[in-house]
């Protein structure tokens, strides 16, 4: 199985500066252990020695948190897109939450705008919407401004989204 890892800047020194690599394996932790195979240490600063994540990281297999499907055991399916990215800074493992639930077009994306101003470069965003025009403004809206939309889930009668801010 082949699947696409994406690392961040503080990682690509473990791999001579490749941004983009192709790696195999049916669980994260088989993809990691490909990835050690060919980069010497970075399994190291993606797993811990018990197998679990770094906690200065996040892992993205598609738009689900690996943590929440399993961590190193988590299923990755062929072709899937896996993302590390470093946790916010200090530690915080939960991104600024931006509370839109009920406000209407154009609010939700109003009340993003302000929050990405208010945190640095790099930092992670949780949106939660109810309006049905969230969806498609909010990947317009990443589009335009070149902010990263990490991560979006549909449940009955709410939108939830992770963005990065990259500007």
């Amino acid at each position: 199985m082949s699947v696409k890892v994406r690392l961040p800047g503080s990682l690509r020194d473990a791999t001579g500066g490749v941004t983009r690599i192709e790696a195999a394996g049916t669980t994260l932790a088989q993809v990691v252990a490909d990835l050690e195979r060919r980069y010497p240490g970075l399994q190291g600063k993606i797993l811990d020695a018990r197998g679990s994540l770094q906690s200065y990281l996040n892992v993205y297999i598609g738009d689900k948190d690996a943590r929440q499907v399993g961590g190193g055991a988590a299923i990755v399916p062929d072709d899937a897109d896996v993302m590390v990215i470093p946790a916010m800074s200090g530690g915080a493992d939960a991104p600024t939450v931006v509370d839109a639930r009920g406000a209407m077009c154009p609010m939700p994306i109003v009340r993003l705008q302000k929050a990405v101003k208010g945190v640095p470069v790099g930092s992670l965003i949780e949106l939660l919407a109810t309006d049905p025009g969230s969806d498609p403004d909010v990947k317009a809206w990443g589009r335009e401004t070149g902010n990263e939309i990490v991560r979006t889930e549909h449940t009955p009668g709410e939108f939830h989204f992770v963005i990065r801010r990259v500007r």
